[in-house]
């Protein structure tokens, strides 16, 4: 359950076992009158797996998320719609991508989930995880790759063509932008690489063309997938005054190198979550954390261990890192759902919902502080 206090004070914790009394207690120490970071958003992302209506309950209701992430689909414009970047042809613009159905087991199209999202007020960020194909040095959306040096303002366009559609034709606008997904990464799922520079670069380009189209949606990058790589893509931006009045937050992802043992372990991220925040500080903006979600072993999913180590991160992601936003990765039938098809929701669900359910945006961190290393509050 949650407590709220609102005067400063310290409250004992008794805890009791299998009905068997155990003398256990600790202070807990609540100052109200030192305040950190405030909260923008939690909730989840949806990439290729969109649960339909009956899945909405649990989403909007009892996960009570307050922010939705979902990928840009690269197909929009599958072939250049033409030669100049300046000027969109309608025409070549392929708009009934966006009503096929991109989803499993037949459920609807994104657009039903985007719409009832905003139906809630649920603020929306859109991430491109790979431009089109043909706009790409290696001529696909997957296997990392570059975008074809000269191709920068047709993938501005680009992007003004995903925000007018979901606008005009679908009424859904978009109040977040990442340019770029894991810009340090090569998958065999859509990725395209991006150096400190490059993106950067392309950081001031998108900024600009949305600028000159009265587009005001803020970028938010550099949405690093290993927060190791953090630092050298997100310093350029903040040194760089041209693209850092375009950002409205740093955001990072938090996968380790390995699978199992960077969430087995969430303490390991401690340092690099104070890292990360000293960067966000210096630049002077706020931090997100806008995917991760793990278990311990692939697809072993459903485990109170699991649920609690996901607790712990997120838990050192609001007090170690500061994150004014906490999205997971994924919430309906992924390879590691929080909920699957059936309607079985995992532990990992209970344990997020005890945030994402009760901390809502605008709601500010206050200092606490512990007389047990195991009890975190």
């Amino acid at each position: 359950y949650s407590v709220t206090m609102r005067k400063r004070g310290l409250f004992l914790l008794c805890l009791s076992l299998l009905f068997l009394p155990i003398v256990c207690s600790t202070t807990i120490t609540i100052d109200d009158s030192i305040q950190y970071q405030t909260i923008d958003g939690m909730g989840v992302a949806e990439g290729w797996n969109f649960p339909n209506s009956t899945f909405y309950p649990a989403l909007f209701n009892d996960l009570g998320i307050s922010i939705l992430r979902f990928r840009l689909i690269p197909e929009l414009e599958v072939v250049n719609d033409n030669n100049d970047s300046n000027i969109i042809n309608w025409n070549n613009i392929n708009l009934k991508v966006l009503s096929q159905n991109w989803t499993l087991g037949g459920t609807p199209n994104y657009i039903d989930l985007l719409k009832e999202a905003k139906s809630r007020n649920i603020p929306i960020l859109a991430t491109v995880w790979s431009p089109p194909g043909w706009m790409k040095v290696n001529g696909i959306t997957k296997n990392g790759s570059k975008i074809i040096p000269g191709y920068e303002n047709e993938f501005a366009e680009y992007v003004v063509i995903q925000i007018k559609t979901l606008r005009d034709y679908y009424g859904i606008n978009i109040d977040y932008l990442s340019i770029q997904n894991e810009p340090e990464v090569t998958e065999v799922w859509e990725t395209c690489t991006y150096s400190g520079s490059e993106l950067n670069n392309m950081v001031k380009v998108v900024g600009n063309r949305l600028a000159l189209e009265g587009i005001n949606i803020s970028l938010y990058s550099p949405e690093t997938g290993w927060p190791y790589g953090f630092n050298s893509r997100a310093n350029p931006i903040c040194n760089d005054a041209n693209s850092k009045k375009y950002i409205g937050a740093l955001i990072t992802h938090t996968y380790g190198t390995d699978y199992g043992t960077s969430f087995s372990v969430p303490d390991s991220f401690i340092s690099i979550w104070q890292s990360m925040k000293s960067t966000a500080n210096s630049c002077g903006k706020k931090l997100w954390m806008t995917e991760f979600c793990r278990s311990s072993q692939a697809n072993n999913d459903n485990s109170w261990s699991d649920g609690m180590l996901m607790a712990q991160h997120i838990h050192n992601a609001l007090y170690y890192g500061d994150v004014s936003a906490y999205i997971s990765w994924e919430f309906f039938d992924a390879p590691e759902p929080i909920i699957n098809k059936a309607g079985t929701k995992f532990y990992r669900f209970n344990t997020q919902r005890q945030y994402f359910k009760f901390i809502k945006p605008g709601a500010v961190r206050i200092n606490t502080q512990s007389g047990d290393s195991n009890v975190l509050v």
